[in-house]
């Protein structure tokens, strides 16, 4: 990731309740391309004086060894930009999930259309 992080993540809520954190490679008319989506998941754990939300992040999209996606706007219901202590563990999350070795074509078949 040798880009300026704060440039190119970003946070969405997408109308199936799933919130991820990802890189945002193309933002077009109606879709945003996506690289290295993580979910961020909330768990609430009671502890002595009330109950303590703790967030941990998974891969999004199971089954697959791509790390890029296609997301439809209409699909996104807001976006945010993260703090520097949410990328530092955006950094972590990517290099434990997606910095191996991958298979010798992982880019999605959708992609064909947006090369020049």
């Amino acid at each position: 990731m040798s880009e300026n992080l704060y440039d190119i993540c970003m946070f969405f809520k997408l109308t199936t309740g799933d919130s991820i954190l990802c890189q945002v490679l193309t933002d077009s008319k109606d879709n945003v391309i996506i690289k290295d989506p993580v979910q961020i998941n909330t768990v609430h754990i009671p502890v002595e004086d009330g109950i303590r939300a703790s967030i941990f992040y998974s891969r999004w999209f199971q089954g697959t060894d791509s790390r890029i996606h296609m997301i439809r706007k209409q699909h996104i219901l807001s976006a945010a930009i993260p703090n520097k202590s949410t990328l530092e563990q955006y950094t972590t999350t990517v290099s434990d999930y997606y910095d191996k070795p991958s298979p010798k074509n992982n880019n999605p078949w959708f992609l064909d259309r947006f090369k020049n």
